[in-house]
């Protein structure tokens, strides 16, 4: 399938270099630029694209602005803005004009993968059995109040972690459950904590943000459901999974954001188990049946049964409830990386990776037979020959209690 993307820029020079690179993926883009605002609404009007990157600082304009108007013409498009700044940042400051950000410099061959990286997940989660699967819950977990708050307060030019420890404070439950987590080895904090917002202090921002979420969804699960499917065991495997996640990224790369889209992911990467649990339990029961009877991987019966995953409709909802592309793309694809067209190794890598490890660590609790790494995955990002000292990383984390023993308190 040719794909279409508009890049929108009056840099002559971004503009030759993009179509320099062009001739390394001919056949796959229909590539067009413009450099006025009349030349691209312009384009607009005439053609349907895939992808629109704008400059963020276009002619003095708001590339946020322009992707606002982009969404209102062409909603399917995926939006990308184009800046010098930190990623995470600029995006929360455009609202919901841009999905995804580019930063500057740009590298040309890097940039097509990153488009195509992005289609494939849309392409993924648009699938037409998905959508009907999920329209089909019974009940599907709704964002609390209190993620909302502490989303609109991020969003902020400068958020504060006090005022986001006020949000968590107003939510008692919340607030216990924070504080837990943050005085337990799993955080290693050489302090007790009272305060909700010392805490946020301490974990950040984005790790407050993940957890909020995530108890949240467990937190609608009823008494029935935990005990028929034992689902108790998900949030000691998530806990275990996100800290082994924390730190194969801290090993491989070092980056912060790399190591906060790894925790969040990790700590997501099994939700999906829990929506099929509680909203189509029947069904749910006769993939966990199949898993356990033929001892093959839970993800591989849901498919025979239900026809996607848990890591599908997980993804799934992850991007509707608006998290990063990086995070959904980990969790939809978390059991087979080597299906990404990822050139990267975080974070998908590292939950991947994180998920085997656990699974092989305590085989009691895997429903069926447990993932094994993709060996042939972590061989084309030359990174395969590291899993024996990550493994041994995690083993020793293991051995200071570390996630396990404090899930089993939650």
């Amino acid at each position: 399938m040719v794909r279409r993307v508009l890049f929108v820029d009056d840099d002559q020079t971004v503009l030759q270099e993009l179509q320099r690179a062009l001739r390394s993926v001919r056949g796959e883009w229909t590539v067009e630029f413009a450099l006025t605002l009349p030349d691209a609404l312009a384009q607009l009007s005439h053609g349907v694209f895939d992808v629109v990157v704008a400059d963020v600082n276009w002619r003095g304009a708001n590339g946020g602005s322009f992707l606002d108007d982009v969404a209102s013409r062409q909603p399917n498009a995926i939006r990308f803005l184009l800046s010098e700044s930190a990623g995470r940042g600029m995006l929360m400051r455009a609202g919901g004009s841009a999905h995804q950000h580019l930063s500057m410099p740009l590298h040309a061959e890097a940039v097509f993968a990153r488009l195509g990286q992005t289609l494939a997940l849309g392409d993924l989660l648009s699938d037409a059995y998905l959508r009907g699967l999920v329209a089909r819950l019974k009940s599907v977990p709704s964002l609390p109040s209190i993620y909302l708050a502490i989303m609109a307060e991020i969003r902020q030019e400068e958020a504060s972690a006090r005022k986001v420890g006020e949000l968590v404070a107003r939510d008692a439950g919340m607030a216990a459950k924070i504080l837990q987590l943050v005085n337990s080895p799993f955080f290693g904090f050489r302090m007790h904590v009272s305060d909700p917002a010392q805490a946020v202090q301490l974990m950040g921002l984005e790790t407050v943000r993940a957890l909020v979420l995530s108890l949240h969804i467990f937190e609608q699960l009823h008494e029935r459901e935990v005990r028929r499917f034992r689902l108790g065991r998900v949030w000691r495997h998530s806990l275990a999974t996100t800290n082994f996640a924390r730190l194969i990224a801290r090993m491989q790369d070092g980056n912060a954001q790399v190591m906060s889209e790894a925790f969040t992911a990790a700590l997501l990467h099994d939700i999906g188990k829990l929506v099929l649990a509680a909203s189509l339990p029947d069904e749910y029961e006769a993939a966990v049946t199949l898993a356990e009877r033929e001892a093959m991987p839970l993800w591989l019966a849901e498919k025979d049964v239900l026809k996607t995953t848990h890591a599908e409709v997980g993804a799934y909802l992850l991007g509707l409830w608006g998290l990063p592309d990086p995070i959904v793309e980990t969790v939809a694809w978390h059991h087979r990386p080597s299906d990404c067209p990822s050139i990267h190794f975080c974070p998908l890598g590292a939950v991947h990776a994180a998920n085997a490890i656990e699974h092989e660590m305590h085989p009691g609790d895997v429903v069926g037979r447990g993932t094994t790494v993709d060996e042939a995955y972590l061989t084309r990002l030359e990174v395969r020959w590291q899993y024996p000292a990550w493994k041994a990383v995690c083993l020793d984390s293991e051995g200071e209690g570390l996630g396990r023993g404090l899930g089993a308190r939650m």
